[in-house]
């Protein structure tokens, strides 16, 4: 099972719940929970900033306790460029009814290939607002699983030729932001190492996160 991070909006941010989704069957009911919401509940909207966008996130998963247990649990272990931010699916009664909404983080390795990993998004907000934020040009370091969530009829905008992803844990996301260096901007401290084992070797560049690449 893989953990889904969903955003907060509004008064849910100060309420600080955990919205990280295990079974790929209450997928929608997360992501309900925190993206939708009428103007009477939510007296804030999205902000555009860096932090604004992944402080609204709150985990509850099974961490790995370092990095080589994050790669065998993986599908893909690659080292690849943040190249875009691009709409990902999204469910409700129908396409006019949209009740959530993703984003997708577009990946871009040395040869190219490119996945598509897909995040929750406030409902309050755009890609180009996100766009504007995010490090696009960075380096990552990216654990990933497929999305091979049930579709059952309620999302649309999914994408034809299967290539969705999830980040494996939130762990699994390593990037090299331009100005603060290695973090990990789906963990609390983004700036410490969310792995309670102490790695053999400093891992001192973005590339030493990486144990063993895959490509799925």
């Amino acid at each position: 099972m893989r953990p889904n991070p969903v955003p907060q909006t509004g008064s849910q941010k100060r309420r600080h719940a955990h919205l990280f989704v295990w079974l790929a069957a209450l997928v929608a009911v997360g992501l309900v929970a925190a993206s939708c919401g009428s103007d009477g509940d939510s007296d804030e909207v999205f902000v555009d900033t860096y932090d604004s966008y992944f402080q609204s996130f709150s985990a509850d998963y099974n961490p790995s306790p370092n990095i080589e247990d994050l790669s065998q649990r993986s599908t893909v272990a690659v080292e690849a460029t943040l190249v875009d931010v691009e709409d990902g699916r999204f469910f409700g009664a129908s396409e006019t009814e949209v009740e959530g909404v993703t984003l997708n983080l577009v990946f871009q390795t040395d040869d190219k290939t490119q996945y598509y990993v897909q995040l929750s998004r406030p409902m309050d907000s755009s890609v180009d607002q996100l766009r504007s934020v995010l490090p696009i040009g960075a380096r990552s370091v990216i654990y990933l699983q497929p999305n091979n969530d049930p579709l059952e009829g309620v999302w649309f905008n999914v994408r034809e030729d299967g290539n969705e992803w999830y980040f494996t844990t939130p762990q699994g996301w390593i990037l090299d932001h331009p100005e603060r260096g290695i973090v990990f901007p789906l963990e609390e401290r983004e700036s410490e190492s969310p792995f309670t084992e102490t790695p053999a070797t400093t891992r001192a560049s973005i590339g030493d996160w990486l144990v063993t690449e895959k490509q799925g």
